[in-house]
């Protein structure tokens, strides 16, 4: 058994009685309204900090309270390593296949932890998709592998606490051409319903003869494309990404901020981006982080390549994204330490 205390838990008051619950309380993963069953254990917040003791290891959970009648949500994981105590503002981190919420693939070999073979990141997840990788064995009629964390991203009315996530990935030498006009996703943050696509998302695409990574929001701000990158796409080479996420229905607030290997990025900047709205340059982005498309519950991140069938070179090839393990916390510094 272990325990785990969140650091800087600014959800909760000081005060606040919050209990842990295990993710399988709620069937589907993604924490919404009242919680089923018994708790696994409890803690009263105080200095912002809260301690749970007596959980299992290897086991995702959830921390619950009501604040001013409104039910608020935090979630960790307890490493299946961890014994004793853990005391972190890094919530989660998944070291196996099994630390995720989900795998969505074709088979389960698609998806494995391998050394990296860069050899600069320790262990890592190679996630894999086959042209034939489609419906009825993956949820659509394009192939896709995507492991999803369960739904972490939560609205915390009245809180000012933000989520803090980093993951990264890297394309190996020999990877096929993107194709112009094809997607080809590599990260998304998405929850039920479900309906269309994700309020953002980062994938690659080509212009002309170079490859970028950008990152598209939905039809909520006319499908516009807030930030590209302004170095062409390499094979063989590590990105990582740190995301500051407010989860909000209003566009005034939920938020976010993205660093690229440690350097805040601008959205909108001209000639990087698709700007309809004609939106000015920023660092922080305000927007409805959530809508139609993914309010009924906990949101989570998924990783891994969904891309569209038939794309030309990548039909006989099995296409092969490396990720390092994602890392959710309640500050930057704890998931970039």
């Amino acid at each position: 058994m272990a325990s785990f205390t969140l650091e800087r838990a600014q959800v909760f008051p000081d005060g606040t009685t919050v209990k842990a619950y295990a993710v399988s309380n709620w069937p589907d993963g993604n924490p919404s309204g009242a919680p089923r069953g018994a708790s696994a254990a409890e803690g009263t917040v105080s200095g912002g900090v809260v301690t749970f003791s007596g959980l299992t290891q290897g086991v995702g959970y959830t921390a619950t309270a009501e604040v001013s009648g409104v039910r608020r949500y935090i979630g960790f994981l307890i490493p299946a390593a961890a014994s004793g105590s853990t005391s972190t503002g890094r919530i989660y981190e998944p070291k196996a296949i099994g630390d995720f919420q989900e795998l969505i693939a074709a088979e389960s070999s698609r998806a494995s932890v391998v050394a990296d073979p860069l050899g600069q990141k320790g262990q890592v997840f190679k996630l894999e998709t086959r042209n034939g990788d489609v419906s009825p064995l993956t949820p659509t009629e394009n192939p896709r592998c995507q492991l999803h964390t369960p739904g972490l991203l939560t609205v915390n009315e009245g809180a000012e606490a933000d989520l803090y996530f980093r993951f990264g990935f890297m394309l190996p030498a020999g990877t096929p051409a993107i194709v112009g006009g094809k997607f080809f996703q590599l990260m998304e943050i998405f929850g039920q319903p479900f309906e269309g696509s994700p309020p953002f998302s980062m994938g690659a695409t080509k212009e002309g003869t170079e490859e970028f990574l950008f990152w598209q929001r939905n039809a909520t701000y006319e499908a516009d494309i807030p930030w590209e990158d302004s170095e062409v796409l390499k094979r063989g080479y590590w990105y990582d990404f740190t995301v500051r996420y407010f989860a909000a229905s209003s566009a005034r607030g939920g938020r976010l901020e993205m660093w690229k290997a440690g350097t805040q990025q601008t959205f909108f900047k001209p000639g990087f981006s698709y700007n309809p709205k004609g939106h000015a340059e920023t660092q922080l982005l305000l927007m409805s982080t959530v809508d139609a498309s993914n309010n009924k519950g906990g949101n989570s991140l998924y990783i891994g390549n969904y891309r569209a069938k038939n794309t030309t070179g990548m039909e006989a090839t099995p296409i092969i994204t490396y990720y390092t393990p994602p890392r959710f916390g309640l500050t930057r510094e704890s998931v970039e330490g």
